[in-house]
């Protein structure tokens, strides 16, 4: 397909899903499968263009432009200037007179006679530019219209926050105005989006938006009081794409671009487990990124989460796609279906003082024999946090003989994790309870058949133990065919995205643009 025809069809009608349909043309094909040959036009039908008319155009083109040449002459005030695309708008209006003309033409400029009427004209005003919020710029603060918009920083507090919003004095008033609005206020988390509208110097609605939430809750001023309410869809959601060849680094070639910082970082964190994002790119790989993009009243205030990634390196390729489960909890799957995050972590504590007794046969210290240890001890404070080091349902947690305080975890494809001589559970913890990879379940300590504070941890498959320390962690678990079904549906159109960026890659045509989609 020639590519002029995809650039322009990318570019001028900006519209994503006609671009997708159309980029692999149709064939004109006969029900036999045959390809139809145009026939060529006969004489009868070529239109010959008359031999007089070229000649009228051109006459006309010329008396037109002479006669237009005493008015240009005598408005040489009007003047546009358009110097950073910027238009020089007069302060006052303007005022035209106007020349009566003679029968020989305009009269000389001495002899001229201005009329008693005079006309002003009030240019329009220069149109409002849609604001676009540069996430790699700081300060984190932007003004758009009567709309003030903040992104929230790290341990930025509400009295701070209202300070550099400039309604410190409106604080008071407005988190008594309601319980509801106060405990919103008092859990704004970094990232959020805080947008203020101001009219005459007044506060007049307060917007606080999480990123991937639809819901927004909304502050608004009613008298000499607030009131505080969710609403729906006030933020609109857009897709955007861009790609990126590689010719630095990525950080440096991505701020070049104007990718925001923030789908960069989540751009590592996907890919980095695989590849050493930092040191492996080379010059000539490739990023592809579809995104979300936030929108208040025509401006963009932010961006969301990455949709679907593609990293060319090394001429192959590694795709995710953003995937939420039954639980609604998200995850980047590869093409297949798989969780491209670690499915176990090798250690329950994130440090410890030693391993004091390896798997396998040993001379038990309290039976004074023989015994085969299924697990390894990590000799450990008491007290010390003890995480889950996978994705899984308890199944167990109570004392069990020798073991102590003891939780069992059931993983996916036939795994269990054990963890025995807890001082404590976690709090909340408790049988049939979904836990997450990292999710503190407990605490060190020496209950049960033990002779100082240590976790005895233990990992089998379909009942078998095995040596945590030596066994080879499976680096995800697959989706079950329902789950599969499910995913290939809802992500079939980010898949083809992927599809045909990469396409307009090979070919060299812009990409980075962003559409709605």
């Amino acid at each position: 397909m020639n590519k002029e025809i995809v650039a322009n069809d990318y570019k001028i009608r900006k519209d994503w899903s006609t671009a997708m349909q159309q980029f692999d043309l149709p064939t004109n094909e006969t029900n036999n499968g045959e390809t139809k040959t145009p026939k060529p036009l006969s004489k009868s039908h070529v239109f010959r263009i008359p031999t007089w008319l070229p000649r009228t155009v051109m006459f006309t083109a010329c008396a037109l432009i002479v006669g237009n040449i005493p008015l240009q002459s005598s408005h040489k005030a009007f003047e546009l200037d358009h110097t950073n695309n910027q238009t020089a708008l007069p302060q006052q209006p303007m005022i035209i007179t106007k020349n009566k003309p003679s029968k020989k033409g305009f009269l000389p400029e001495k002899k001229r006679k201005r009329m008693t009427l005079t006309e002003k004209l009030t240019l329009p005003q220069a149109p409002i530019l849609i604001l676009s919020v540069a996430e790699n710029s700081s300060p984190k603060t932007f003004i758009d219209d009567n709309w003030t918009t903040r992104i929230i920083t790290a341990k930025e507090t509400t009295e701070k926050l209202f300070a550099k919003l400039g309604i410190k004095s409106e604080l008071k008033t407005i988190t008594s105005s309601s319980k509801k609005i106060n405990k919103i206020l008092s859990n704004l988390a970094t990232n959020d989006i805080i947008r203020m509208e101001k009219i005459d110097g007044v506060l007049t609605r307060l917007i606080t938006h999480k990123r991937g939430e639809r819901k927004s809750f909304v502050i608004s001023k009613r008298n000499n009081s607030y009131t505080g309410r969710y609403i729906s869809r006030i933020i609109e959601t857009r897709q955007a794409r861009k790609t990126l060849f590689i010719k630095n680094s990525l950080r440096y070639d991505a701020n070049q671009e104007n990718i925001p910082r923030k789908l960069v970082k989540q751009f590592i964190k996907i890919f980095d487990r695989d590849l050493k994002l930092a040191s492996d790119l080379r010059k000539g790989d490739r990023v592809t990124l579809v995104f979300e993009e936030l929108f208040h009243k025509g401006n963009k205030i932010g961006s969301s989460d990455i949709l679907a990634a593609e990293l060319i390196h090394n001429k192959r390729s590694h795709r995710a796609i953003r995937y939420v489960q039954s639980d609604n909890t998200v995850k980047y799957l590869d093409a297949d279906g798989r969780d491209l995050d670690q499915a176990f972590k090798r250690h329950a504590l994130k440090s410890y003082k030693r391993i004091s007794s390896h798997f396998g046969s040993r001379h038990h210290p309290i039976y004074k024999r023989l015994k085969d240890h299924h697990g390894t001890d990590y000799a450990a404070p008491k007290g010390t946090p003890i995480t889950a080091t996978g994705n899984g349902i308890i199944t167990h947690i109570a004392r069990k003989g020798g073991y102590g305080k003891t939780i069992e975890i059931r993983h996916r494809d036939g795994y269990v994790t054990r963890y025995a001589h807890m001082s404590n559970y976690a709090k909340g913890m408790k049988n049939g309870m979904k836990v997450y990879l990292g999710d503190i379940i407990g605490y060190v300590g020496s209950t049960g058949s033990s002779t100082g504070d240590h976790l005895h941890y233990e990992f089998r498959l379909h009942g078998q133990p095995l040596n945590p320390e030596t066994v080879q962690l499976p680096k995800s678990l697959s989706l079950t065919t329902t789950e599969q079904k499910k995913f290939r549906k809802s992500t079939r159109s980010l898949v083809r995205q992927l599809d045909v960026l990469q396409r307009f890659a090979r070919e060299k045509v812009d990409i980075s643009i962003s559409f709605g989609g």
